[in-house]
């Protein structure tokens, strides 16, 4: 605005001297100097109590309060915010937007967060927009944090927010940070962690959002939502590709096991199982697993169907490697199991049957045929055992030491036996519950039920080589 003030209407040529000068004059001039004067007072009045100011005025204090005034096009430098600090609080704690724009607290006990005066978006002073920084020191992780139901932009990406109450639960102590915006009065607030990642990851190479799905899909990108449907709900994580381990001096990926058992020179998988609770941080509540404790897996997935691309074609487990605990040694540790299973061709989807079980005690068990294309050699210890569950057909010894070939025909409810290959079938056993002889250091066992042909005491230092030829017939 333009001042009130007029210097051009004093006649500063009046009174003019030697000579007599009408009071008139006098009159006029007196009366414009006292009216520009009125007019200074009221305008220097009014800046006063409208300019931003760096120290108080004389018997005022500074106060620079804009009021909702937009300032263009501002250059800032070395610029700070007001910190306002709560200290230690406790219960519902309100947040003044008229204090600062940045507030600090201290965690006494479990807080509930209420934001007071936020600016207005409509009316006399808009702000539009108003953001509120605010730290929180947490000593306690029993402190929780309970929004208030408006703050509802963004909060489900908040880590350790639950729906259900609200709150904000945090699983070490420290410092936390958030920021609090709105454009609506405080209808409803955006939250931002500054301090922690979200929970949730939502780029097409590495996904993760447990509300809309369970596993960690990686590498997908263009194929993200078809994957997305694939997957839900497997509690996994999914890779489009191989998943590989990686070693590399002191780089170990994909290798989560104990220390002690953890040399750091190779790369591997550790399955690692323990009974009770991992989520309640109480080391008490987990316990040693028990024999036949189920604890891990690998399971071969695949897409199968007759190729179309709608009808006939789903996803279906094709194999799996299983691990299980056994035995009755608690006290020095429990054996193990491996069992691995194989779908049956044309068999029903997602259902396998084991093939074969390794026990704790080392010995393999085939839950089908035994296909030998070639020459099959078993090394043996002194007092090792050879079991034939279920089998019909030849068994052949050959004992290295001495060169002497023994045949046994199983099958049938008999056992026949011959000491070379050029001498005829005699039966070993008519009753098969003894033993036959092979040589002077090996013997078979032959039970009827079920069928089991067990060689034992093969003795020491002496090597040899046991065939099982399954005939055609059977006999």
């Amino acid at each position: 605005m333009s001042s009130n003030i007029n210097p051009y209407n004093i006649n500063g040529a009046f009174p003019v001297a030697g000579q007599d000068n009408p009071s008139q004059g006098f009159r006029d001039n007196f009366t414009n100097i006292k009216n520009n004067f009125l007019f200074a007072q009221s305008e220097i009045n009014d800046l006063q109590g409208k300019v931003l100011v760096t120290r108080a005025l004389n018997g005022q204090s500074v106060v620079n309060d804009m009021n909702g005034t937009i300032i263009y096009r501002p250059q800032l430098g070395s610029w700070t915010q007001t910190l306002y600090d709560l200290r230690t609080v406790s219960g519902t704690v309100s947040l003044d937007f008229n204090q600062a724009n940045f507030q600090k607290m201290v965690t006494g006990a479990p807080i509930t967060l209420d934001f007071i005066n936020w600016p207005t978006s409509t009316g006399q002073g808009a702000l539009g927009y108003g953001l509120m920084r605010v730290w929180i020191r947490v000593p306690d992780v029993a402190h929780t944090v309970t929004l208030p139901t408006n703050v509802s932009v963004g909060v489900l990406d908040i880590a350790g927010y639950s729906p259900d109450t609200t709150a904000i639960t945090f699983d070490a102590p420290g410092d936390y940070i958030f920021d609090f915006s709105s454009i609506d009065s405080g209808t409803s607030y955006l939250i931002f962690d500054v301090t922690r990642n979200r929970s949730t990851f939502r780029d097409p190479g590495i996904y993760y959002n447990n509300e809309v799905n369970s596993t960690l899909l990686i590498g997908y990108h263009d194929g993200l939502p078809t994957a997305l449907q694939l997957e839900a709900g497997q509690d996994s994580i999914s890779t489009r590709g191989s998943y590989n381990s990686v070693s590399a001096g002191n780089l170990s990926l994909a290798n989560v096991t104990l220390s002690q058992l953890d040399t750091g020179g190779l790369s591997g998988y550790s399955v690692s199982s323990a009974r009770g609770s991992i989520t309640t941080g109480n080391p008490a509540d987990i316990m040693p697993v028990e024999s036949g404790d189920y604890l891990g897996y690998f399971n071969s997935i695949a897409m199968t169907g007759n190729g179309t691309p709608v009808i006939g074609n789903t996803f279906q487990q094709m194999s799996s490697i299983n691990f299980f605990a056994t035995g009755t040694d608690y006290t020095n540790g429990l054996g193990g199991n491996i069992a691995f299973f194989t779908s049956v061709d044309g068999g029903a989807v997602n259902r396998v049957v084991q093939a074969i079980g390794i026990e704790n005690d080392q010995s393999t068990h085939l839950f089908g045929n035994l296909d030998v294309t070639k020459s099959a050699q078993l090394m043996l210890d002194t007092g090792a055992n050879v079991v034939f569950n279920n089998f019909s057909g030849e068994i052949i010894v050959n004992r290295i030491d001495s060169g002497n070939v023994y045949k046994f025909l199983v099958g049938g409810g008999r056992v026949c036996a011959m000491a070379s290959t050029d001498t005829a079938w005699t039966y070993a056993n008519s009753t098969p519950t003894a033993n036959a002889v092979v040589g002077t250091s090996a013997s078979m066992e032959f039970l009827d039920t079920p069928p089991r042909y067990v060689f034992t005491n093969l003795g020491a230092a002496v090597e040899h080589h046991l065939f099982g030829i399954k005939t055609r017939n059977g006999a």
